[in-house]
C-alpha cells in the first residue's frame, strides 16, 4: 500500500497499518544488525579509508561561489597509505583474484589542516553513494557490464560504514574506476572523490 491509499483509511485501519510499520521497521533494523554482523565476520575483509585533506562542495550554498570539483584526500588500504594508478588500480592493490567472493568495508575521515594550525577541528562525513566506471565506455559495453555485475557487486550502508560485497563471478577488469560522494554531517554539504587522483602523497 502506497501513502496515497493510505489516505482512504479509516482511523482503526491507520492505527493498525502504523503497528504493522513499527513492527516491520523493528525486524528490518535487527535484519540489518544481523547481516552487519556477518559481514564483520567474513574470514577476510578489506578496510579503505578515504582521508580528506580538503574538503570541496560540488552543490555550493550560493550561485556566486564557483562550483570546486574534487575533494582532496589520501588513500589507505588497510592501514597503509597507497596510489592507485593506470598500471595498479584499487582491485589490484586488495588482491581482488576472479572465482573468490571478496567483502571491502569503505569509511571516510577527516585529515583537513588550517593554515598556521597543526590540527583542525574534526568534521565528520559518511558516504553517499559510489559509481562504478566501466573500462569502456561505449555504450554497448557499458550496458553489458552493468546487466552482468549489478548482481554481482552489492553495497550496504551501515551510518558511516559502507560495506562492498563482491561475488566470485566478479572481473575487477572490468571495473578499474569508481568515484565516492560524500556528505559532511556538520552542514550537510556534498563532495566527490575520485580515488585514482592523488593529493599529498
Amino acid at each position: 500500500m502506497n501513502a496515497k491509499e493510505a489516505m482512504s483509511l479509516t482511523p482503526q485501519e491507520k492505527s493498525d497499518l502504523e503497528s504493522k510499520i513499527n513492527k516491520w521497521y523493528g525486524t528490518e533494523t535487527q535484519k540489518a544488525k544481523s547481516l552487519l554482523s556477518t559481514f564483520k565476520k567474513s574470514p577476510l575483509y578489506d578496510d579503505v579509508r578515504l582521508l580528506v585533506t580538503e574538503f570541496k562542495e560540488i552543490l555550493p550554498m550560493s550561485n556566486k561561489r564557483k562550483t570546486p570539483f574534487l575533494t582532496k584526500h589520501k588513500l589507505e588500504v588497510n592501514d597503509h597509505i597507497v596510489k592507485v594508478d593506470k598500471d595498479n588500480s584499487i582491485y589490484d592493490l586488495l588482491g581482488f583474484k576472479t572465482g573468490v567472493a571478496r567483502v571491502v568495508r569503505l569509511t571516510i575521515a577527516d585529515r583537513q589542516k588550517k593554515k598556521g594550525e597543526s590540527t583542525a577541528p574534526l568534521n565528520h562525513y559518511i558516504p553517499a553513494g559510489t559509481v562504478f566506471i566501466p573500462k569502456n565506455s561505449k555504450s554497448n559495453v557499458l550496458a553489458g557490464v552493468a546487466r552482468r555485475d549489478f548482481k554481482q557487486v552489492e553495497g550496504f550502508c551501515f551510518g558511516k560504514e559502507l560495506y562492498f560485497v563482491f561475488s566470485a563471478k566478479f572481473n575487477p577488469k572490468d571495473l578499474t574506476k569508481y568515484a565516492v560522494l560524500i556528505q559532511r554531517l556538520e552542514d550537510g554539504q556534498v563532495g566527490l572523490i575520485d580515488p585514482g587522483v592523488h593529493h599529498d602523497l
